[in-house]
């Protein structure tokens, strides 16, 4: 078995993946960041996504809590869009 791991020592505060926008920068843009203590506008033990997010199939949260977001009913994803401001939510069938 073959893989690649990122690991962060009990002490470490946040990995992150980061590119330049320019060939010229002296700093990398942030684009998913884990940290494992809250950090400037993160929260701690939270994974951010700096950038828009494309899935591709079937995603299964797991009982956990989608928060604030919005089904874009020009997409195919909704009948009607709608904002959700809350953790528990039923989608009309």
């Amino acid at each position: 078995v073959r893989g690649l791991t990122f690991d962060l020592e009990n002490n470490g505060d946040y990995m992150a993946w980061g590119w330049k926008r320019n060939a010229g920068d002296n700093l990398y843009t942030w684009r998913l960041i884990y940290c494992s203590r809250a950090m400037s506008s993160y929260g701690a033990d939270t994974l951010n996504v700096c950038c828009p997010l494309h899935v591709w199939t079937n995603p299964d949260f797991h009982n956990y809590i989608a928060k604030n977001f919005w089904f874009d009913p020009s997409t195919g994803g909704a009948n009607g869009g709608i904002t959700v401001n809350t953790s528990t939510f039923v989608l009309p069938k």
